[in-house]
């Protein structure tokens, strides 16, 4: 099979929309009040360093993926079972993303419309392109990036008259503790969920790991995240505690400029369905290249289908109602993650330069005559 490539700069567009992916809507650092911008910012310290382990796994073994890399440095027995352990937790982050969205649209957008539908849509679109490989999906993130920003962009404007910098004082009333919290949950969501990338992508041989895309990616996924979050906390204020759900909906429905510009939650509608469908996309494609590493399968495109199925149908019935989505986000996921995200990962780099280093050792020490 034919390594599947990607350029750089679409490389920046996917993780650009990976990293703002349903954060924007769900919103980060629920746990803070007023504080939430100091909670990403310790998130993103944090991030950078993880994401760099990410990059130097791929540099140290050219042409190879994460579930290759896991097989060669744990072996081919040990090495399988992490391989499910973050096939599951690709597929399971893909179900949960889904789940945002399909919430969203009932809770917010369409009410009156099932819960399944929007799930599906967004399904059916995120099969057809995992299925199409790496290469559309970074060309269709390199295409939606720039309309994405532009009406980020626009809505802030449209948001200033509504700004009251009072609603950021006083810093730290609550002290450090929520927002060492807040930090915890915003770096696994959405920061260092970007671990998922390493299983579609690879570092070309004879060529450096795409430090600079990713980390590019990262922070300016970032950079928007803290924009939208001030944006919401200066409209909303001490009120954004009222509204746990989908704050940017909120804030940006009180918009008014005159009596021909209301209304503008359609943009934040379509924020939420283009990041929700390169995200859900990634981990499709992730979970099935998975699977095709588990059973020794030639290509992973005929399982997308049958696993984008179950994606959708996981989806459906994950939480009971958005309050436990809610709760699972921001109370739970970071713990569940941590191992994904950091743990084994800084243990494959571990050992695989240990490995690496004894291997030189062995082959610098002369031979006897």
């Amino acid at each position: 099979m034919n390594q599947e490539r990607i350029a750089n700069h679409h490389l920046f567009s996917m993780v650009v929309l990976f990293v703002i992916g349903s954060s924007l809507i769900v919103g980060v650092a629920a746990q803070v009040e007023i504080d939430k911008w100091i909670s990403i910012l310790i998130a993103l310290a944090a991030a950078v360093p993880t994401v760099t382990v990410y990059m130097k796994l791929l540099s140290l073994f050219p042409g190879k993926n994460l579930f290759d890399i896991l097989i060669i440095v744990f072996g081919k027995w040990v090495g399988q079972l992490f391989v499910l352990l973050y096939t599951w937790y690709a597929f399971h982050l893909g179900a949960m993303v889904l789940c945002n969205f399909g919430e969203f649209v009932n809770m917010m957008a369409m009410p009156e419309t099932p819960k399944i539908m929007p799930i599906l849509l967004m399904g059916i679109s995120c099969i057809w392109v995992a299925k199409e490989g790496i290469e559309v999906l970074g060309r269709s993130a390199f295409f939606l990036l720039p309309i994405l920003i532009a009406i980020i962009l626009i809505v802030q404007l449209l948001c200033i008259p509504q700004l009251n910098p009072e609603f950021l004082t006083p810093i730290l009333a609550d002290g450090w503790k929520p927002v060492w919290n807040g930090a915890f949950s915003t770096f696994a969501f959405p920061f260092a969920e970007t671990i998922l990338i390493t299983a579609v992508l690879y570092c070309p041989v004879n060529k450096k790991a795409p430090y600079r895309p990713f980390l590019g990616g990262l922070l300016s996924g970032a950079a928007i995240i803290l924009a939208v979050t001030l944006r919401n906390l200066l409209v909303l204020g001490a009120t954004l505690k009222q509204h746990p759900y989908f704050p940017s909906y909120i804030a940006v429905g009180r918009i008014r400029i005159g009596d021909f510009l209301q209304r503008m939650e359609i943009t934040v509608s379509i924020v939420f369905v283009v990041g929700a469908f390169v995200k859900v996309s990634v981990c499709l494609l992730a979970a099935a290249i998975g699977v095709k590493k588990l059973a020794g399968l030639n290509h992973y495109r005929p399982v997308v289908v049958p696993i984008g199925i179950l994606m959708i149908l996981m989806a459906h019935g994950i939480y009971k109602n958005t309050m436990e989505m809610v709760e699972w986000a921001f109370e739970i996921y970071s713990y569940y993650a941590l191992p994904f995200q950091v743990f084994l990962p800084l243990l494959l780099l571990a050992i695989a330069l240990i490995s690496r280093h004894r291997g030189k050792m062995t082959n610098a020490q002369p031979t006897s005559s």
